[in-house]
């Protein structure tokens, strides 16, 4: 089922007092419960003659309710408290709270707790509900009392579904049966939080059910005499105990008690002549109820105890789900027989059945519900039964999934086939009913070893379960109750390592739990040395412990020894061994990095350090080598000698300050001296009194310089290279000139000395080297002759023979082609070569052009077109590049280039042009015509460009106009341009507006396009603008040669800058809007009127203050409507109005009337 309310509320009511108070008028509209304060009652009553949906908002705090309870059969009421821990509802056991009747659309209740509520008459301790849509969220039921059996905490009837609820210390104690001769059966006890009856329905998801109790009623006790005590009463006949028998007269026989009630005891009668008396018979219970006592001679018997179901919920009828509720805690108990007097047999008491839930028909299902703990006294099944269905079985599940301590033993009271992964008959493992930080109390599921089986023991529900009565999500395997249980601790034991003398920092932490260390100290973290065999202790927020094994061991590591300082001969190798195969090693001499195994091997002197790393943990070692003092040994360079020389080899050092040493030449004396005059390795071994023996050797050679020989003097000629090469290439040649160089190259004639050296010896010799001068035949570079010419080529005199590329012998030649030509001159054995190009220069390339035509007026640039010309000269008289002419002839020029000369000759005549001048420009009136002349006579060609022909044309258009006379192909132009005037246009309008106090400049001036023009304004001004400041008529007078223009304008002053806004409608109803109506001004005006008239034309309205407004009221008029005592107002309807202002700016007065309709609308 789903309970539907309206999303959105149309009222706010807030509580504002803690105190209790009874609204005595909640339909004006007012929450006032005593005192204008609006208390939680008062609200609920505004709520509830308030239609729509209401929302009653109530604070934290706790709220008195002391007024008995309040009955609500109307509405749509949500009440929404400041948190069940925080909003407190206390009726203090004087009255229950509410009784919710069949006719109220909806009521939810969120967020408060209902404590201490109480009704000895009818059931339900807290609520009676007959309401189909109840629905309750995050609410808390807390020692609350049904004192006539039925629901400690709720009474249902109706429809209701409740999301994450508490019931906690609630009874519902039924009536005890009445003392006398027999004693009265008690009455029937049913549903310590929650009972449902016939045609009601219920939903609870993520509610928790807590210390409720079903009491049933004790039987009465029997007497020595009088009427039989009447049975335990129920609010209504179901349920209720047997009336017990009379003692000395009829009816001694018990009377049987409804479902669940204890059987009246039986009574005694003395009997008479039609009854024989004796002792009256007991009767039997219902359902569980216990039997009345036999009476017995002059005694009544006791009346049986009742019977008690569910000690959370009963059910009569209906159809109820649960979903991840919890039941705990709760008992059925039922009533105990009463005492007998006298003999007989005893009553009995009753029997209780479901310690959690118990019903005597309707459907039940459950899902994922924990139901365990629970007591159900004097069951068949045994004290700690949870749930017994005496009727509407068997349990129905959408997934199953519950676990239940124990069910009932008959069919009803068993899963359906359908249900699966119940857990029946296990230990549910709670902590205590407490607060896990939900919106109430609640049991939480113990993580502690044992663990609760209902952890993660749930199944997902098509409803859609997803979070718990807390707010927290539920995971894909939900826990199975009403709240999802803590993670259980699942922490690893710790095994660490630590280094010698050094201590580890251990770790442990969980959500909301604390940490103990074995030393007793308490966090997350603790620092040990090495530890076998101890725990931590995990304690969580809800007091589970869990120990965590902790093994910490040290770190095998050995300390390396290097040994003792040593001191040796230089260069000796020393090998040391750091130990701790498998580790880590870094050997450091003086500080640098050396090695990184295990051995190190060294022949240096300083400090060596090693350091060894086994798993984190370092340990070190030092040593100190130092070295005896060596001989300073040192044989030098190497040597070498010159042919025929030797040299004594000595390894003795004058700064040795020890004990002489012992000297020993590798193949030669014993002695620190050795002359040597051989190539050869020398080698000498010194070894000092301590044993410490060094060498040294050098290299001894023989100079490879034996001579040298530069060749014989010589004659070169001066193009041959001649290199002169000592023979020793990679030895210090020194020249004559200083050059130093293994080779030198001849280039004049002299004497040649080389000086050669290996950096020890050298050797030298001379030569005389003859260098024949060179022959030049001082040709030129470049020769020419013109065009048809010859050119001769001479070389110089000298050398004793001259030969031509051609083949012609002797030192001249005559060239009469181009070419290249080359002359071979012989000297004291050498040939010498000169040549020269010869070239042909052409002729200028002269070219006056064709003969030429000139008009008069014309001339002629003559330019022979030579560019670089030598000279030009004009008729053999005129020397210059370029000649202009005018005047008929014959033109002769010469032109020389390059030596080369050429002619040529143009003739000119010059012809005459027929001249003439047009009028100047000119400017046409509209309509007139113009005749141009040329003055020209009927034998010259005149052209015009309009197409005409002819010495004159007419024109009356605008336009440019040329003409071309021509003689002879000789031709003159000129050109006119003829305007035509605009027509006067007056740029001017008839009307203008002007403000009061400004002024305006008026401007009729013409365009380009017209005639240059006159103006004369009736003010006898003559310029295009004048500037009015005044209204009235003005004229002006525009003239030029073509016509005369005259406009009349008129100029209008106005007062500027008042605009008038009027309503067109108002609602005089008195509801503060739109209630009055008047005009708005911009402006302040000199005087003001308003006037507003019916549609008879009576004034109703009139004003002459812009600040006063109409209220729709008329004085007096008849037939207006009467709204208050002494005055009138105007009747619904269209009234017309005018509003009359006067302006003034600089004392000139500007009247300004307006007028329009208004419509009163209430």
């Amino acid at each position: 089922m789903t309970i539907g309310f309206s999303a959105v509320a149309q009222t706010l009511i807030t509580v504002n007092t803690f105190d209790d108070g009874v609204d005595a008028n909640p339909a004006d509209g007012m929450c006032d419960g005593g005192g204008g304060m609006c208390t939680f009652r008062a609200a609920l009553q505004q709520a509830a003659s308030t239609a729509g949906a209401v929302e009653v908002v109530l604070p934290e705090g706790t709220y008195a309710w002391t007024n008995g309870e309040l009955y609500i059969n109307a509405g749509e009421i949500a009440v929404l408290g400041g948190g069940a821990r925080t909003t407190f509802v206390d009726a203090a056991g004087s009255s229950r709270f509410l009784d919710l009747g069949s006719d109220l659309t909806s009521f939810s209740l969120n967020d408060v707790e209902l404590r201490n509520g109480f009704d000895g008459n009818d059931p339900g301790g807290a609520i009676e509900n007959d309401c189909d849509a109840l629905l309750l969220n995050r609410v808390s039921i807390k020692d609350c009392t049904s004192g006539i059996g039925f629901g400690g905490g709720i009474h249902n009837r109706g429809t209701m579904e409740l999301y994450a609820c508490a019931f906690s210390g609630c009874t519902a104690e039924a009536n005890n049966g009445g003392n006398g001769g027999g004693g009265g059966g008690g009455a029937f006890g049913a549903g310590g939080a929650v009972s449902s009856w016939l045609g009601s329905g219920s939903v609870f998801e993520n509610c928790t059910f807590s210390n409720c109790q079903a009491l049933g009623g004790n039987g009465g006790n029997g007497g020595a005499g009088g009427g039989g005590g009447n049975g335990g009463t129920s609010f209504t006949n179901w349920g209720s105990g047997g009336d017990g028998g009379n003692i000395g007269g009829g009816n001694e026989d018990g009377s049987a008690g409804s479902i669940g009630g204890g059987g009246g005891g039986g009574g005694y009668s003395t009997g008479n002549w039609f009854n024989p008396g004796g002792p009256g018979t007991g009767a039997s219970g219902s359902m569980f109820g216990g039997a009345g006592g036999d009476g017995a001679v002059n005694g009544g018997a006791g009346g049986g105890g009742a019977a008690a179901f569910g000690g959370a919920f009963f059910a009569r009828s209906g159809t109820h789900v649960f979903r991840h509720c919890t039941f705990s805690g709760n008992a059925a108990i039922p009533g105990s027989a009463g005492t007998s007097f006298g003999g007989g047999v005893a009553p009995s008491g009753g029997t209780a059945r479901g310690g959690a839930i118990g019903t005597t028909s309707g459907d039940i299902t459950l899902d994922n519900c924990l139901i365990w703990g629970n007591s159900a006294i004097g069951a068949p099944t045994g004290d700690d039964e949870d749930v017994y269905l005496n009727g509407g079985g068997p349990l129905m599940s959408e997934v199953g999934h519950n676990l239940i301590g124990k069910l009932g033993d008959n069919v009803d009271s068993q899963f359906d086939a359908a249900s699966t992964g119940n857990l029946i008959g296990v230990v549910a493992e709670l902590l205590p009913f407490a607060d896990y930080g939900g919106p109430t109390d609640a049991f939480m599921l113990s993580a502690c070893e044992p663990l609760s089986p209902a952890i993660d023991a749930g199944a997902a529900l098509i409803a859609g379960v997803t979070e718990d009565q807390r707010g927290v999500l539920r995971d894909a395997n939900p826990d199975i109750g009403a709240i999802e249980g803590p993670v259980a601790v699942q922490l690893d034991p710790i095994v660490a390592e630590v280094c010698p003398s050094e201590t580890a920092s251990l770790s442990l932490s969980w959500p909301d739990a604390t940490t103990t260390w074995p030393d007793g100290s308490v966090g997350d973290t603790w620092d040990t040395g090495s530890i076998t065999g101890a725990v931590a202790v995990v304690t969580t927020a809800e007091g589970c412990e869990e120990e965590i094994d902790l093994n910490v061991t040290e770190i095998a590591i050995d300390t390396p020894d290097l040994g003792v300082d040593q001191t040796v001969c230089p260069n000796t190798p020393l090998s040391f061994d750091a130990g701790n195969p498998g580790a880590l090693f870094s050997w450091a001499l003086d500080g640098n990095l050396s090695g990184l195994s295990q051995t190190q091997l060294i022949d240096l002197e300083g400090t060596l350090t090693v350091t060894v790393e086994v798993m984190g943990c370092q340990t070190s070692d030092t040593v100190e080598v130092t070295w005896l003092d060596e001989y300073p040994l040192e044989l030098g360079p190497a040597v070498t000698l010159c042919l025929g020389e030797d040299v004594t080899l000595n390894a003795t050092n004058n700064s040795w300050g020890g004990l002489p040493p012992a000297f020993q030449w590798q193949g030669g004396p014993s002695d620190s001296e050795y002359q040597v005059d051989a190539s050869g390795l020398y080698v000498v071994t010194v070894t000092t009194v301590d044993g410490c023996a060094s060498s040294d050797d050098v290299e001894v050679t023989l100079s490879s310089l034996t001579g040298v020989d530069l060749g014989s003097d010589a004659t070169v000629c001066p193009d041959a290279p001649y290199i002169l090469d000592p023979g020793y290439p990679s030895a210090t040649c020194l020249w004559q000139d200083g050059t130093v160089s293994s080779t030198y190259p001849v280039s004049n004639t002299g004497i040649y000395s080389v000086n050669v050296s290996d950096g020890v010896c050298q050797v030298n010799d001379q030569v005389f080297i003859e260098v024949v001068d060179v022959f030049d035949a001082n040709l030129p570079d470049y020769l020419s002759f013109c065009s048809q010419d010859s050119v001769l080529a001479l070389a110089a005199f000298g050398a004793s023979d001259y030969v031509w590329s051609n083949g012609v012998v002797g030192n001249q030649l005559w060239v009469t082609s181009p070419g290249f030509y080359e002359v071979t001159a012989t000297q004291d054995g050498c040939d010498f070569t000169d040549i020269v190009s010869v070239s042909v220069q052409p002729l200028p390339p002269v070219d006056l052009g064709l003969d030429v035509i000139l008009c008069e007026g014309e001339s002629l640039d003559l330019d022979p077109g030579v560019v670089g010309a030598d000279y030009v000269i004009f008729n053999d008289t005129l020397t210059t590049p370029t000649l202009t002419v005018d005047e008929t002839g014959e033109y002769t020029v010469t032109v020389a280039l390059n030596g080369c000369v050429n002619r040529d000759t143009i003739d000119v005549e010059v012809r005459p042009i027929p001249e003439f001048t047009l009028a100047e420009d000119s400017v046409l009136c509209p309509g007139d015509v113009l005749t141009i002349e040329t003055g020209l006579s009927s034998d010259v060609l005149v052209t015009w460009n309009t197409g005409a022909v002819g010495p004159a044309i007419d024109v009356n258009q605008p336009q440019t106009y040329v003409a071309t006379g021509q003689v002879s192909g000789c031709e003159f132009v000129d050109s006119m341009t003829v305007e035509v005037a605009q027509p006067i246009s007056v740029p001017l309008d008839a009307m203008y507006t002007l403000c009061l106090g400004d002024s305006i400049t008026l401007n009729a001036l013409q365009g380009e396009a017209v005639y240059p023009s006159t103006y004369r304004w009736d003010n006898g001004g003559i310029t295009p603008q004048r500037t009015i400041s005044r209204a009235g008529l003005y004229t002006v007078e525009v003239s030029n040669v073509c016509d005369t223009v005259g406009h009349i304008l008129e100029v209008e002053q106005v007062v500027c800058g008042c605009q008038v806004y009027v309503p067109t409608a108002f609602t005089p109803n008195n509801d503060g809007k739109n209630d009055a109506w008047f005009p708005v001004l911009d402006c302040e005006p000199f005087t003001y009127e308003v006037t507003v008239w019916d549609r008879w034309g009576r004034p109703v309205f009139q004003s002459t203050e812009p600040s006063e407004v109409w209220y729709g009221q008329v004085d007096g008029t008849p037939g207006s409507k009467t709204r208050e005592s002494g005055r009138y107002y105007a009747i619904d309807g269209v009234y017309m109005w005018e509003v009359i202002i006067e302006l003034r700016k600089d004392r000139v007065p500007e009247v300004i009337r307006q007028n329009g309709y208004v419509r009163i609308l209430r």
